[in-house]
């Protein structure tokens, strides 16, 4: 009782549908590199100059300050180290802890934005405590003060 149509019948897993291949962002070698690639930056960006404090003029010829960002936003080198960890933990994770790390990559990359942010809408504020004080509490000369 069999019927033959002309066409071949194959049974099994894999009969009439292959699997697609995974989207660039769900590789784990892509995931891996631009996590490295990403947090790299916030590294280097953080040991550039952020802020230059120009300290009053008085009787002392005193020089600007140059303030990198690893002081003015030292959480953003904080998150930087967070993102290089995930991937480390991504490159042994499986398919639903990967999830999870990228979830974290998330945060991390949400407060690298978020703290340098604050640093330009308050840059005297991100000043190192003492120099902020410094040059909060410090006279300026006006020419009539002379």
């Amino acid at each position: 009782m069999s019927t033959s149509s002309g066409t071949p019948h194959t049974t099994g897993p894999n009969h009439g549908s292959t699997p697609a291949a995974p989207r660039g962002w769900q590789r784990k070698g892509t995931v891996i590199l631009a996590t490295v690639l990403f947090s790299l930056i916030a590294f280097a960006s953080t040991t550039q100059t952020w802020l230059t404090v120009i300290l009053p003029q008085d009787a002392v010829q005193t020089p600007d300050l140059q303030i990198p960002g690893s002081d003015a936003a030292t959480a953003v080198t904080a998150f930087a180290l967070v993102a290089l960890a995930a991937a480390l933990a991504v490159s042994i994770a499986g398919r639903v802890a990967r999830i999870l790390v990228v979830a974290i990559l998330f945060i991390a990359g949400v407060g690298i934005v978020w703290n340098s942010l604050l640093v330009v809408a308050d840059p005297t504020g991100a000043a190192p405590p003492p120099l902020g004080k410094q040059s909060a509490s410090a006279p300026t000369a006006t020419p009539d003060s002379c």
